[in-house]
């Protein structure tokens, strides 16, 4: 199909209304009510130490806060303590068990959990443990290294597009009989300033092809306008006479 001025013109503007609408999700759901951008991806977890380190235990953490990953190869079992100090986990080179008492295994399988849930957890009372795992490597959601609030730290709050510390945190476990610790720090990592609802780069190269597609439009309606849009009449030759 051939395209008139004016066609290409519409087609032009569609474009450009298109790009616009497709590279800004967040500045269109804002007229409906939606929430703002979420932050999750703005905070960063890292694991930093294992101290003192026994032999045959590594670590290892998502940056993204949603879990640690323990691993025993030694000869120590290893037991890793829950929100309360109770015993939580168990993991050895052959398997991984989980203490059917501990709070902390219900706790975890939410994404937020009020601490006031931790009022009467016995500590103290003998654990029940339950196989979870065939082999020396656990993974699992814990709330102590990721940002529980729903509100921003205020440090963050106070300035979102700079680098900030917002916390360091830790985990209590013991190999055999020698009590160690998982250490990491939570960050934020900083959020740049957005523009039409985008990063402002992505704002700007939207822009600039917004401007490019009005301009053609503009060539275009200019170009039909000096054009007849009707084809020249053939008018037969009168005959001489």
């Amino acid at each position: 199909m051939r395209l008139t001025g004016r066609g290409w013109a519409c087609r032009c503007l569609t474009v450009t209304a298109t790009v616009l609408l497709a590279g800004s999700p967040s500045a269109a759901t804002a007229h409906v009510g939606g929430p703002p951008p979420s932050d999750a991806p703005y905070y960063q977890t890292l694991l930093t130490s294992i101290t003192p380190r026994p032999a045959g235990v590594t670590a290892q953490v998502a940056s993204s806060g949603d879990w640690i990953e323990l691993t025993v190869t030694g000869p120590e079992e290893v037991i890793v303590s829950g929100y309360g100090g109770e015993p939580y986990l168990r993991i050895t080179a052959g398997g991984v068990w989980q203490n059917d008492l501990s709070a902390t295994g219900v706790l975890n399988e939410s994404l937020f959990v009020d601490a006031a849930a931790l009022t009467g957890t016995r500590a103290t009372a003998a654990p029940t443990w339950r196989r979870t795992g065939p082999t020396g490597t656990v993974r699992w959601h814990d709330h102590r290294i990721h940002w529980m609030g729903v509100s921003r730290p205020p440090n963050v709050a106070a300035d979102p597009i700079h680098r900030h510390l917002i916390g360091r945190w830790t985990i209590a476990a013991r190999a055999g009989r020698e009590p160690f610790t998982i250490d990491g720090t939570l960050n934020w990592i900083g959020k740049p300033r957005l523009f039409l609802g985008m990063p402002p780069r992505i704002a700007l190269a939207l822009t600039l092809g917004a401007c490019v597609a009005a301009l053609l439009t503009m060539a275009v309606l200019h170009t039909g306008r000096r054009r007849s849009p009707y084809p020249p009449s053939r008018t037969p030759a009168r005959p001489a006479g």
